[in-house]
């Protein structure tokens, strides 16, 4: 599961360093749902699949205002 979450937060600073947003939205998802089946709950990773779902939506129809940093970093001190 390691390698796997490392590849992902490899793709989502890709993606922040050219400026995706799309892409980085996509890949902060799959780092948390992953993360998430670690745990083998499936009843908590069907309810963060959802949430995961409606937050991406709202990001790229509401985009953030003002800074926006990577989440890799934080990503990568949880790995």
């Amino acid at each position: 599961h390691l390698q796997q979450l490392r590849e992902i937060i490899d793709l989502e600073e890709r993606a922040f360093e050219a400026g995706d947003r799309s892409a980085i939205i996509r890949y902060t998802g799959e780092f948390h749902i992953t993360l998430c089946s670690v745990l083998g709950n499936d009843e908590l990773n069907r309810m963060l699949k959802e949430l995961v779902s409606r937050t991406s939506v709202a990001l790229a129809v509401f985009p953030p205002s003002g800074f926006v940093s990577s989440d890799s970093k934080h990503h990568r001190e949880i790995v």
